[in-house]
């Protein structure tokens, strides 16, 4: 199962958006089996994650809701 996020970091901050990006998802990496991160033609970064399993990626998000 695999989630995305698009983000758009301020012009020229970038590379210090997709560092910070990285240390933070270092975190709880239950069920996940790859992270990416990558800079799109309109400067916005794309997060791909790659889950074990719908059920674990379900639980990730309710577990950030909460």
């Amino acid at each position: 199962m695999v989630s995305n996020k698009i983000y758009n970091p301020k012009i020229g901050c970038e590379d210090e958006f997709i560092e910070a990006l990285v240390q933070l998802k270092n975190g709880p990496n239950k069920g996940k089996r790859d992270i990416r991160f990558i800079r799109l033609a309109s400067a916005e970064i794309a997060e791909i994650v790659n889950y074990e399993s719908l059920e674990i990626m379900m639980d990730q998000q309710m577990t950030g809701l909460e």
